[in-house]
């Protein structure tokens, strides 16, 4: 995962529940990712742990 790049991801919440989010990631360290939710419209940040699953979002062309 790259800065700039846009992901799919299938998150864990904290409750347990859990979500599909697209994000564009803004910084990366080794515990977290933080980025654009573009579901919620709101910069989040993310567990790594939590992450359940990720699918990179192709380029519009």
């Amino acid at each position: 995962m790259r800065i700039g790049e846009t992901i799919n991801i299938i998150y864990m919440a904290g409750d347990g529940s859990f979500t599909k989010r697209r994000v564009k990631i803004l910084a990366v360290t080794d515990q977290y990712i933080r980025g654009m939710c573009q579901t919620k419209r709101k910069i989040r940040t993310f567990r790594k742990e939590n992450i359940l699953g990720v699918r990179k979002v192709a380029p519009a062309s």
